[in-house]
Order: C-alpha cells, then structure tokens, then sequence
C-alpha cells in the first residue's frame, strides 16, 4: 500500500463513489481479461464468494461437500454456513494439496461438490479432480484465495471448475483491505451470482422480490484501491518469485530444512516460502533467538470438534507436525532475507 492507493480512496470519496457502483464494474471487467474468463463477480471476502459459489451451484442442508485437511478452516465454514456436511480428504505426499484418490473415497450418495484449495499458490491436480467431478455429477468449486495469478500450464489456477473463488484479503499477493470474487463462465451462473451479492434484486427499486440474495456487496472505495494494487501486478509477482527462488538457491544443499516442492516452471506462484523440518519447535526457536520470525503451519481441519468428520489423514498430518513458514512476502528488505538463509546455515550445522 502507499501513496496510490491512498489517493485512489480519497478520489473515490471525493466523487461520491462510496458503494458498488462504476469502478467495482471496471475492475470486474480487468480481472476477468487478465484471467481470461468471462464473468467475475465482486464481494466482501473470499469466504463469501465460497459461500455464492456454493449457493449458485445448489447446494443446501445435509448435502456433503468435500475439502482438504489441510486449508485454513474458512474453506470449511462456507458450506457449513449452509447446513452443508463437510467432509475432508487428505493431502498427497509431496505438497500439501488435496489428493484425488483420497477425495475419492470420501463420496457418498450425499455428495453435491468438491472445493479443491490452491494453497499458497500451488496447483492442485485439477485434471485428476475435474475427471472425477464429472464422472460423479459433482460440482467442482475452486479456493484460489492463495492462488491469485498463479498458473498451471496455459490456465490461470481458479478457472479450472465450474466457479473459482478469491481473496484480497491483506495477506494476499495483492488487496483492497478485505475483499473477494467469483469467476463463472456460464451466464446463468453469472446471473445468479449478480443476483445474490444485491439480496436477489437488481436495483433498489425493484418492485418485486423474486431471487434469493444478501447484501454480500463490494464497494467503490475498495475497487478503487484493489485498481492501483492490479496496476502493479507485474513487479508484485517478479518480488515473489525472485524471493522464492532465492531461498531455493540458498537451502539447496540443507538437510534438515527444506522448502516445500514448487512447480514455478509451470506457472507456479509461491505466495509464501514453506519448508518442511522433522525440527520444527527447535528450529522456530533457532531462530527467534536471533529475532527472526517463523510460523508453524495451521492445525488439520479433523483437529476441529465442530466439523465432525471422522477418518485418518496422515500426508496431512505429517504437514501439521512439520510444516513452517519462512519469513517472506514482497516488502522484505534483503539484508532480512540473508539473515534468515545464514541462520538456516548455521542450524543445519547445530
């Protein structure tokens, strides 16, 4: 955030620009050419353009809907806020996604959808997952929230299934302070969706209420500020990928640290650095006492009394024990970073 974005909000007040209006409409229009799709949709956060997405797509009370282990727990939250059961698949060995052969197992007669989660910018095996919603009927919702701009091949991560869902929330490669959206390539899923973030109605006016809806709308203010953020999509995703393949240069030969496996040829867009050691408490200690910063991962969703579901995921829980990420982001000073890769040196040798 700086100078542009602040004069963007004050220009926005100034001309009376206060709710969704005009600039949110010229945004949506930018995001869908830059990730080439057809209708993008602006809301509050991305755990409610989830909650849209699941909506539009039908799915209600007691139907069951599939998510990873491992995600933040707002991926489970959306369907929970509708009635719906959630139930969670495990990760695959390698990376922290959620695996195809274990969402498999997991459908039953009851279930309606399947939320894979580009976590921190890693794909997940949407051909795998696409196949398998297919052959179910199952609707497949993407949680690009982490994935903003990153690619797998020639297609932007979240424009893979029948909706993608994402965030500008602070911690995201680019934001507007809260925030979200909801891409669609039908446009009767567009309609919905329109439809629903409005409390069903086109306009204020309106002389009949026909659609359900809510009031899930953005506003020109934060369009005005997430414009000057996509303005600097360029030099945002050069600092990310320049700091990631640093840390990867500099740790290539550690052992007890390790950065988790990236496919940046393919696209990949690390929004933070991860790493995987066996020493998780002792290295996070390592390095607090040389006043730097890292953080263990999140716990499982199975770790959360409130979801009840049942089952073992051990790929998932190995990344609970072991996984931490590495201070990192686009505003790191250098100096910062060649502390933090000289600690690492010295504890591979502690």
């Amino acid at each position: 955030m700086g100078d542009e974005e602040a004069s963007a909000a004050a220009d926005a007040v100034t001309r009376g620009k206060l709710s969704q209006g005009s600039i949110t409409a010229d945004l949506e229009a930018r995001f869908a050419e830059t990730l080439d799709v057809p209708y993008v949709t602006m809301t509050t956060s991305g755990t409610v353009a989830l909650v849209m997405a699941l909506v539009a797509a039908g799915v209600k009370a007691e139907d069951e809907v599939i998510v990873p282990d491992r995600t933040f727990i707002a991926t489970a939250h959306a369907p929970q806020l509708l009635g719906a059961r959630v139930r969670l698949a495990d990760t695959g060995p390698n990376q922290p996604l959620m695996d195809p052969a274990s969402v498999e197992k997991k459908i039953t007669e009851a279930t309606k959808a399947i939320i894979p989660v580009h976590l921190n910018g890693a794909a997940c095996d949407m051909h795998r997952l696409a196949d398998i919603a297919e052959r179910h009927g199952l609707v497949l919702i993407e949680d690009a929230a982490q994935a903003l701009f990153s690619r797998s091949g020639n297609r932007s991560l979240g424009t893979f299934g029948r909706f993608g869902c994402f965030s500008l929330g602070v911690t995201k490669l680019m934001t507007s302070g809260q925030g979200g959206f909801v891409i669609a390539h039908d446009e009767k899923d567009h309609q919905r969706l329109q439809f629903m973030r409005s409390h069903g109605v086109e306009s204020p006016l309106a002389e009949s209420f026909d659609h359900f809806g809510f009031n899930f709308r953005y506003t020109d203010i934060q369009a005005a500020v997430a414009h000057r953020q996509l303005d600097r999509k360029k030099q945002k995703i050069e600092a990310h990928q320049a700091l990631f393949l640093r840390y990867r240069e500099a740790l290539s030969g550690l052992n007890r640290v390790q950065l988790v496996d990236f496919d940046t040829a393919d696209g990949g867009l690390p929004l933070w650095v991860e790493a995987i050691c066996e020493d998780r408490a002792e290295l996070i200690d390592f390095l607090a006492e040389r006043g730097i910063q890292a953080r263990q991962a999140t716990p499982n969703l199975s770790a959360s009394p409130h979801l009840q579901d049942g089952g073992e995921s051990p790929n998932s829980t190995y990344f609970e024990r072991h996984l931490l990420t590495l201070p990192s982001g686009p505003d790191q000073a250098p100096d910062g970073i060649q502390l933090t890769l000289d600690a690492l040196r010295d504890f591979e040798q502690a």
